[in-house]
């Protein structure tokens, strides 16, 4: 061997100097082209990003060399590629890239952030080693036991354990992800991103993502940046900002296609029980108290009433008081003793037999986990099933988003 030739041992490139360094930015960057000049969807090149790109970097970042501007910039290219393929704005927080599914980001990992924690968790392994060889080497080479100050969303992040805990609380910080923390409520809320049997479009995974992460462009974040008639306020609501939550919940403006969205999520939820057989009635108008209440299902299952209400509420309500107000409302005696009556049951029916299923979601797609339970448990629903409807949820938010963008008489 030539002093000027290299040789490869062990996935690591070697010269007569020691480790070469690797060139990881051009591997990253021909994978991502590759992807996208292949005939997959959108979310099938996001889980080969995340799930085999990304990861086959990391075998170099631990036991070779890289440089900082090509770990820098392969974070930049995954942020940027993602970005092109789903539109997400550009002020969209990078946390939502990083932080875990189960926190509510996209799980993408930031090779800067895991080059530290590894190469500072071979630091620690090195200084606190019990092998006196070791510890003598170190002394003669103190700059390998250096540990390194990180930050994470300007939190001090020790170790590779702490990365998860602080990307999420740097997440639930920011203006436009901070209705996210209502994940922590739910279950399984966005359990469509490790899914490698649902079928996810492109017409559904883009608009998902965006409403995930609340990154549509609404007119109080152009007031940020730039003065406009009535400031950052609704057109039709003069004392209310307009932003994406008053769109989706409040503003009169999509009145129609807020109640749309709701029947959408039920007619899902209808169609899988005549799957499978189970009776039901929708649009009921039960008599109470001289007056009337009305909840959207009334399903007999196994001997047993079943009153489903779907709600999608704000991403900052708590979903378990809304769900004390379904069960308050639909749960009391005097109620269930119409329910009774209203569907000609035996005066000997228990009333105990008569269950409120009170099922809660925000229009980020995040559902209770009882709201979970009792669509799976109680309702016999299968999961892939559900992850449909909380997709169904996302999907009509953000059409109902676009209805109002399309309106002649908006301003910003």
């Amino acid at each position: 061997m030539a002093v000027g030739e290299t040789y490869k041992y062990l996935g690591i490139q070697y010269s007569a100097l020691g480790v070469e360094y690797a060139n990881i930015y051009d591997k990253l960057k021909d994978g991502i082209r590759n992807l996208e000049a292949s005939k997959l969807n959108t979310f099938q090149r996001f889980i080969g990003l995340r799930d085999h790109l990304i990861p086959r970097l990391l075998y170099p970042l631990t036991y070779g060399k890289c440089r900082f501007r090509d770990v820098k910039g392969c974070d930049l290219l995954v942020l940027k590629s993602f970005r092109e393929w789903t539109k997400l704005s550009h002020d969209t927080p990078k946390e939502f890239y990083h932080a875990r599914v189960a926190d509510s980001g996209l799980g993408l990992r930031e090779l800067l952030i895991a080059s530290r924690t590894l190469a500072n968790g071979r630091a620690r392994a090195l200084r606190d080693s019990s092998d006196k060889i070791v510890r003598e080497a170190c002394k003669f080479f103190p700059q390998i036991t250096e540990v390194k100050i990180i930050q994470i969303g300007g939190l001090t992040c020790s170790s590779s354990d702490q990365t998860p805990e602080l990307y999420k609380k740097a997440l639930y910080k920011k203006i436009n992800t901070q209705g996210l923390e209502s994940s922590q409520q739910g279950h399984k809320n966005f359990s469509f991103l490790t899914s490698r049997t649902m079928n996810v479009s492109d017409l559904e995974f883009a608009p998902a993502v965006q409403i995930m992460a609340g990154s549509v462009t609404t007119k109080s974040k152009i007031a940020r940046f730039k003065t406009l008639e009535g400031g950052n306020k609704c057109e039709s609501c003069a004392d209310k900002v307009k932003n994406l939550a008053h769109i989706l919940q409040v503003c009169p403006r999509v009145h129609g296609a807020r109640t749309k969205r709701h029947d959408a999520i039920q007619e899902l939820v209808e169609r899988s029980l005549t799957h499978r057989g189970i009776p039901f009635t929708k649009n009921n108008v039960v008599p109470h108290k001289g007056s009337c209440l009305k909840p959207d299902l009334i399903i007999r299952k196994d001997g047993k009433v079943y009153l489903a209400d779907p709600t999608i509420v704000s991403d900052n309500c708590l979903l378990s008081e809304r769900e004390e107000e379904k069960c308050r409302l639909y749960g009391s005696n005097e109620f269930k003793d119409s329910i009774i009556k209203f569907l000609n049951l035996l005066d000997n029916f228990k009333k105990d037999d008569i269950v409120v299923v009170p099922l809660v979601f925000n229009w980020r797609g995040v559902m209770s986990k009882k709201a979970y339970i009792d669509l799976h448990k109680t309702l016999g629903i299968p999961p892939m099933y559900i992850n449909y409807i909380q997709m169904k949820v996302r999907t009509t938010s953000h059409s109902l988003y676009r209805m109002e963008r399309e309106r002649p008489d908006r301003r910003a």
